[in-house]
């Protein structure tokens, strides 16, 4: 009888783990940040007359975003199925930042589609750049 209970409590503990380990190795959750310098590699390859630029160097999981803006910049991505919406929008008054906002954007993994909007107009991309 004690035999079976273990057996039990052995395949219970078994079966927590394994969810423990398919939850942590799943895929990644989208994610967008404002970073407070913009790195050597992005200056480099960004386009000054341009209004919204991707530019990825290296890692494939994440790329940057830049954005062209004398005004602060509030940032989200929201996800719907396979679809991200990258959502920044303008806040403040004309002359409030330094003219550039740089993003480092985390891929999930599970979009399959990018749609880019500034305060809440879709918005094409002027430049991408792989390197």
């Amino acid at each position: 009888m004690i035999g079976k209970g273990w057996m039990g409590m052995k395949r219970l503990a078994m079966f927590l783990l394994g969810m423990v380990w398919l939850t942590g190795c799943g895929m990644q959750v989208a994610s967008i940040e404002e970073l407070e310098k913009m790195p050597k590699k992005v200056e480099e390859y960004m386009d000054p007359n341009e209004l919204l630029q991707v530019i990825q160097v290296g890692d494939s999981d994440s790329y940057y975003l830049v954005l062209r803006s004398d005004r602060a910049v509030d940032s989200a991505i929201e996800m719907k199925n396979s679809k991200a919406n990258v959502k920044l929008n303008e806040t403040g008054s004309a002359g409030s930042s330094s003219g550039w906002h740089v993003f480092k954007v985390k891929r999930s993994g599970g979009e399959d589609t990018v749609e880019y909007f500034l305060n809440g107009q879709s918005v094409p991309i002027s430049m991408v750049i792989i390197n």
